[in-house]
């Protein structure tokens, strides 16, 4: 997790792994599929981040800048 990056700010933690992103199933993509996905949306958007977290799945949100 990078300091100042929206997963900070979403308060991710290293070994969480992102499954879904506003309800796509990001399992099989490369990285810059995923950021592809992302360039996707619109700036002060609402995103649901799903989670992968110690044997739980977890959501947060983050708002894009």
């Amino acid at each position: 997790v990078i300091e100042g990056s929206y997963a900070e700010n979403a308060k991710l933690q290293e070994e969480d792994i992102i499954i879904e992103i506003d309800g796509r199933n990001i399992s099989g993509l490369d990285e810059q599929s995923i950021s592809n996905l992302i360039s996707t949306l619109s700036p002060g958007s609402k995103v649901n981040l799903k989670i992968w977290r110690n044997k739980e799945i977890k959501n947060f949100f983050i708002t894009l800048d």
